[in-house]
C-alpha cells in the first residue's frame, strides 16, 4: 500500500478490445506513472460459440457475454486491480516498444514488453470509443472516423504523460 502513494493516476482509456482465442476481451488502461493496467471489464465466448456451433454459436455466445465490469478507477486500490488474475499489468520499465497506427476501422496499440518471469510478451489491442462517447460526439457533429481518430490521440497523449522520458523514446504515434 505504500508503494501505491507514491504511484501517482495519469490517465484512463475506456476502452480497448484485445482478441483472445475464446473471443474478444474489453479491457479498460488505467494508466500510471509506473505502470499501465489493463483491466479486464467484460469478454465474451464468441470464439468458442463459433467453433462449437458456428455463427448460430456464436450469437448465442455473445448473449452469454460476461457482464461488464465498473470501477471507480479514481479510488479503487491500484493493488487490488494488480493482483486480479484476468487484469494485465505492464511496467512502463519494462516496456520495450509502443505503436499505435491507424488501422481499418480503428487505431491499433501494439505494445512489446519483458513480463515478470522474463517472457517477451506482445500485446495487440484495438482503441475503440465507447458507445457513450460515440453517441457524444455523434451529438456534437463529429462523424464516427473523427471520433476514432480523436479518441486515439488521446490515448497517445495520456501515453506520453505516462510515460518516463526513457519508454517515451521508444514509442511511435501513427494517428
Amino acid at each position: 500500500m505504500e508503494d501505491e502513494i507514491l504511484e501517482k493516476r495519469i490517465g484512463l482509456i475506456p476502452k480497448v478490445v484485445v482478441s483472445g482465442g475464446m473471443g474478444p476481451k474489453e479491457y479498460a488502461v488505467l494508466l500510471t506513472d509506473q505502470k499501465s493496467l489493463f483491466v479486464l471489464e467484460k469478454k465474451t465466448k464468441a470464439g468458442l460459440g463459433y467453433a462449437i456451433g458456428g455463427i448460430v454459436g456464436a450469437a448465442i455466445a455473445n448473449t452469454l457475454a460476461s457482464p461488464g465490469k465498473t470501477f471507480d478507477y479514481e479510488n479503487v486500490s491500484l493493488d487490488q486491480l494488480a493482483a486480479e488474475k484476468d487484469n494485465i499489468v505492464v511496467p512502463h520499465s519494462r516496456v520495450e516498444r509502443i505503436r499505435v497506427k491507424n488501422g481499418f476501422s480503428s487505431s491499433v496499440l501494439r505494445m512489446e514488453y519483458v513480463d515478470s518471469m522474463g517472457k517477451k510478451r506482445k500485446l495487440q489491442a484495438l482503441l475503440v470509443p465507447p458507445p457513450e462517447l460515440i453517441a457524444q460526439k455523434k451529438q456534437e457533429g463529429l462523424k464516427l472516423k473523427a471520433v476514432r481518430a480523436e479518441y486515439s490521440r488521446s490515448a497517445t497523449r495520456a501515453f506520453d504523460i505516462a510515460l518516463p522520458p526513457s519508454v517515451a523514446q521508444k514509442c511511435e504515434w501513427r494517428v
